[in-house]
């Protein structure tokens, strides 16, 4: 697996913080996995650095509860985030599932084997052309997945998804698509409008990009994206 992915720990006792990240870093260190772990003691803290993979919020902070820290996620991501209660609470955890219905439970005080079994499956579900993105739509939710998406171009204030099989039209920039819900491990802007998934890239020169299903792309930025593809390219590679 060549792909990073990147974890918040929300938990405002530092202590606890850092136990959880070496155990992860031990592991991840063990397994070879690329994951970078980052500790927060508020989510304003947290909210600043942009959005993560995976977030673990403890469920009592000072001026707020995990509970409603992942309300305030699942609203700024179109509910597409992955969350962990990392908690000592356990009488809550029908609360937290009623509420807000979290991925996973990590126990205080931390039991290694919990950890690691954690690890390992959010790590072998987080390959980033298998997570799934959602983007609402006529008042509603629709599920999709990164690895079906060939090219995005820009429409005003809509964008327009090329899927490998059909095109739809979404009530988003195109930059916060980009900024939101993209990973930058498998797509690249191009152009102020035009992104593109790297999977699907057949051939460029210094003006167009042309992909295997027959669409196009405009190239004008050139360094940002030969330097993105690259890495891509190594990536998949070794």
């Amino acid at each position: 697996m060549y792909f990073r992915v990147r974890i918040a720990i929300c938990d405002d006792e530092r202590y606890e913080s850092e136990v959880l990240k070496k155990a992860i870093d031990d592991y991840a260190v063990e397994k070879n996995y690329d994951i970078e772990v980052c500790t927060f003691e508020s989510s304003k803290e947290m909210f600043k650095e942009g959005k993560f993979d995976l977030y673990c919020l403890d469920y009592s902070l000072t001026d707020e509860t995990g509970i409603d820290i992942c309300l305030k996620l699942k609203e700024m991501y179109d509910y597409s985030v992955t969350v962990a209660f990392y908690t000592k609470y356990h009488g809550y955890a029908t609360l937290f599932i009623n509420t807000v219905s979290p991925d996973y439970f990590i126990s205080k005080p931390l039991v290694l084997s919990e950890v690691h079994e954690f690890v390992e499956k959010f790590y072998k579900a987080s390959d980033k052309s298998l997570k799934r993105i959602v983007l609402k739509r006529n008042k509603s939710y629709e599920t999709i997945y990164p690895k079906d998406i060939v090219l995005i171009e820009a429409s005003g204030k809509n964008s327009i998804i090329y899927f490998t099989d059909h095109v739809e039209t979404y009530p988003y920039l195109i930059s916060d698509l980009e900024k939101d819900h993209l990973s930058p491990e498998l797509f690249v802007r191009t152009d102020r409008s035009y992104i593109v998934n790297m999977k699907y890239i057949k051939s460029f020169d210094s003006k167009t990009i042309n992909m295997n299903d027959g669409s196009k792309a405009r190239l004008s930025r050139n360094d940002t994206f030969r330097d993105a593809y690259t890495d891509f390219m190594n990536r998949v590679i070794f």
